[in-house]
């Protein structure tokens, strides 16, 4: 194809003009432009180069349009194996629930919740006491009124304000120990339940649960078994022992 010049820019190479003339647009217009006056006066090479030029801006355009959609179609793939890995994941954490106690597990625990139930009803109306005298001491009260409120109150469970607070006062009572902790609590101190150690039951945070009954289903608060251990149940991890 025979080469000629306008405004210093060879038209035999039309990729060339496209690639470098759409990065301003003002100057590409002005090219084409002179493109078609010459076209208009029958110059055949203007007219070929022009052909080309189309058909290059659409090819452009239409591999555009496919990297649009190919971009969006990995956007929804990734999305829905994101999705789909999530709840594999769910799924297997549920199962694993499931396979991790067996019926004797199920069993001893439902014993010891009953067991804890039960020792807990004891220090009820004392928790009542200690409240009321909590709330009286807010009011304003007297040493002397607070005093007379928590009168039936052993002196060793004065102050305690929850049932757990009643658990730990008698557990170090029996163990002589006095720090008590979960078995992620002291994880997060740097150390570890030994093994064959048996925790000493507490009640969980409440939680929200929903139970069939013959209405339909109902929202009930439940309270689940916690464990804590003594500073005698632990020891210091291998790596902190090393620093």
């Amino acid at each position: 194809m025979k080469s000629r010049t306008l405004d210093n820019f060879t038209t035999s190479d039309p990729a060339g003009f496209l690639q470098t003339g759409m990065t301003d647009c003002h100057t590409t217009i002005e090219r084409i432009a002179q493109l078609l006056d010459l076209a208009r006066d029958g110059d055949e090479i203007a007219q070929s180069e022009i052909e080309t030029l189309i058909f290059l801006i659409r090819e452009n355009a239409t591999k555009k349009t496919k990297t649009r959609k190919g971009t969006k179609k990995m956007k929804k793939t990734t999305k829905s194996n994101r999705k789909t890995t999530t709840k594999k994941k769910e799924k297997k954490t549920m199962n694993q629930q499931e396979q991790k106690f067996t019926d004797a597990q199920v069993a001893r625990a439902r014993k010891n919740r009953e067991e804890l139930a039960k020792t807990s009803e004891k220090f009820r109306e004392f928790l009542e006491t200690n409240r009321a005298a909590r709330r009286a001491e807010y009011k304003g009260a007297t040493g002397q009124q607070v005093a007379e409120i928590v009168a039936s109150v052993p002196l060793k469970y004065l102050g305690c304000n929850s049932l757990n607070d009643f658990l730990k006062v008698d557990y170090r009572e029996q163990t002589g120990a006095e720090t008590f902790a979960t078995f992620e609590q002291w994880k997060a101190q740097g150390k570890s339940v030994k093994k064959g150690e048996r925790g000493f039951p507490i009640w969980s945070k409440p939680r929200k649960v929903e139970v069939k009954t013959e209405t339909g289903t109902q929202t009930v608060t439940r309270y689940s078994l916690a464990y804590i251990f003594h500073e005698g149940q632990v020891r210091e991890n291998e790596k902190n022992e090393k620093n």
